[in-house]
């Protein structure tokens, strides 16, 4: 399920089972369910291929512990060529929302928040809130945003669009009317996930030169490549398998990396690469792991039954990867207790 879920709907992206369909994945949510503001999406791993480099992950340095990485902020913040409102940015005529979505999803939160805070025309400062609200998983406050902006611009285009990825997020189907007013690749993707919400993948499948047309600044972007893999993780075909992980290989930006692992799994799966099924799976866990505390009994388990079923699938694989898959089950035990 996604843009994210909120708890128990899921999309069919797979073979024949339930997974996590959009943007957010389950870690958002799950942590929602705490009453916890923390997002999954901050969770960011070392960039590594899924793969054997993955093996080598455990050795790399922790990151900077709390006070370091406050330093780290104030330093970034102060002098910050961004926060001018008057110098490069304006030069460069930049998308601020787009802009200030980077910023949180590298996990730059406070010099995020200043950078909106430099925003002077109130309604580009609406906008660029509700896209980052929208990344950390903010969503009444991303709602209260964009209600802000579309109060006083009905038509307002990159509302409409944060609104649909909204309805996304919040596992909505998206009206006919609403549809009808936004632009393209906005557009195509309300079209997408109404027909995957009804999994009808045939017609996503149908879509799928229209949603090729998303780029990364679009704020529909990760739904498009969703979709993209989603409609060829259901075709039970390990071609279609093998064109989902080349798209997630070349199109995942490094700050939404984390949020494509279950659909990466299942493409490995389909494709029968359980190089890639198996490292999707450990960094999985790895993040599991890091949000234990936040996520709620039933969350875990669920979380647990749904990997072990993705390892079952894996009872062919070679004989070099069976002490990973060895040790990947007993971590996600150890998350039961």
């Amino acid at each position: 399920t996604t843009l994210g879920a909120p708890g128990t709907l899921e999309m069919m992206l797979s073979l024949k089972e339930n997974v996590d369909f959009h943007v957010f994945a389950e870690f958002p949510f799950l942590a929602q369910e705490t009453g916890k503001k923390r997002c999954a999406r901050t969770a960011f791993l070392p960039k590594l291929p899924p793969g054997p480099l993955l093996r080598k992950s455990r050795a790399l340095p922790r990151g900077p512990k709390i006070g370091e990485k406050k330093r780290l902020d104030d330093s970034l913040i102060a002098g910050d060529v961004l926060l001018d409102a008057r110098g490069l940015r304006d030069k460069l005529d930049l998308d601020l929302g787009y802009l200030g979505q980077l910023l949180q999803a590298n996990q730059q939160t406070a010099r995020a928040d200043q950078f909106i805070s430099s925003i002077q025309n109130e309604e580009q400062r609406k906008l660029a809130q509700a896209r980052v609200q929208l990344q950390r998983g903010e969503l009444s406050g991303c709602a209260a945003s964009l209600q802000a902006v579309l109060a006083e611009d009905p038509e307002n285009q990159t509302a409409l669009a944060l609104e649909a990825m909204l309805a996304i997020t919040e596992r909505r189907p998206i009206s006919p009317g609403i549809i009808k007013k936004l632009n393209e690749p906005t557009r195509t993707v309300a079209e997408g996930w109404n027909d995957a919400k009804s999994q009808d993948w045939d017609a996503v499948a149908r879509l799928d030169s229209r949603l090729s047309q998303a780029t990364p600044q679009d704020v529909c972007f990760p739904s498009a490549l969703f979709l993209r893999v989603g409609w060829r993780n259901q075709s039970g075909q390990p071609e279609k398998g093998a064109e989902a992980i080349e798209l997630l290989q070349k199109a995942v930006p490094y700050s939404e990396q984390t949020m494509f692992l279950l659909p990466w799994a299942y493409a490995g799966l389909l494709a029968k690469e359980d190089v890639i099924v198996l490292g999707a799976v450990e960094k999985r866990i790895r993040i599991a792991q890091g949000m234990k505390k936040n996520l709620t009994p039933q969350a875990l388990r669920a979380f647990v039954t749904k990997h072990e079923a993705i390892l079952d699938k894996m009872n062919h694989s070679p004989e070099e990867l069976q002490p990973r898959i060895a040790h990947a089950r007993k971590r996600l035990q150890l998350l039961l207790r």
